[in-house]
């Protein structure tokens, strides 16, 4: 036994990803943070033919019309300095499904809603969900082996693009018989999915485990990624993160405006 134990290796995270050859499950991991990552431009691009379908339907003023879109990105900006800290705390994945159930939730409410007040009320769900649309792309970077880390981040920055040719398109096509309603069903439709399949699909990230001392399930998480590309790893055991609590200082979001001279 202990023998066996002796001829077990260790190896940093990066070493065991390298270890992993680039197939299936990287491929797949990009499908499902690509969706996710999609929302964003799918609900921003949606903004645009949403406010001013709405405010014809239900005789908005300017200013209301305009509201529908500030409210947007007022969500944003509040997710964004929340989803970060959360998804440092309680894991990417799941960071990841909350976000993308808000903003499935307020997408399929914002075809709903009743009345402008509640429009303006669901479209700030949704873009509070937007916000955590920066975890799939952090979630993807942390599963890729260095070789092809910067690859895979610029392949994901394709399905921005790709969303939002995808409003435009179905706005033409549907726009003037199906209603602004239709679309914002439409344009939620693929985080849900995303949602739905990465719930059972999508591991934690490895790295976000091993800063939480889970050196066992992130070993497991390395191995099952390896075993879908059809690779059976050698045994090895990651070496941990260690994290000196003491070098940490307390900072604020205003600490980044401040001269580090100063």
């Amino acid at each position: 036994m202990t023998s066996d134990i002796s001829h077990v290796r260790s190896l940093t995270l990066d070493e065991a990803l390298h270890e992993n050859p680039v197939g299936w499950f990287q491929y797949r991991l990009l499908l499902m943070c690509g969706l996710a990552f999609m929302a964003d431009a799918l609900e921003v691009s949606l903004l645009s033919f949403l406010a001013t379908c709405a405010g014809a339907d239900w005789g908005l003023s300017t200013a209301q019309e305009a509201s529908i879109t500030s409210v947007v990105f007022g969500g944003i900006i509040c997710g964004t300095m929340f989803w970060g800290v959360f998804a440092d705390k309680y894991g990417r994945k799941m960071a990841y499904l909350a976000a993308s159930t808000l903003i499935t939730v307020g997408g399929i409410l914002s075809g709903a809603s009743p009345s402008y007040g509640w429009l303006i009320f669901f479209r700030c769900i949704a873009g509070f969900g937007i916000g955590g649309a920066s975890v799939p792309f952090d979630l993807l970077a942390e599963f890729m082996p260095a070789s092809h880390r910067g690859r895979f981040l610029i392949y994901i920055e394709y399905f921005w693009t790709i969303g939002s040719m995808f409003v435009a398109g179905l706005a033409w096509a549907t726009l003037n018989e199906r209603g602004w309603r239709f679309l914002a069903y439409a344009t939620a439709i693929p985080v849900a999915v995303a949602s739905v399949v990465s719930y059972f699909y999508l591991p934690e990230s490895p790295r976000w485990l091993l800063i939480k001392g889970k050196s066992t399930e992130a070993e497991e998480v390395v191995r099952a990624a390896a075993l879908v590309n059809g690779v059976v790893m050698e045994p090895f055991r990651l070496v941990d993160v260690t994290v000196d609590e003491s070098s940490i200082k307390d900072a604020s979001y205003i600490d980044l405006l401040r001269d580090k001279e100063a």
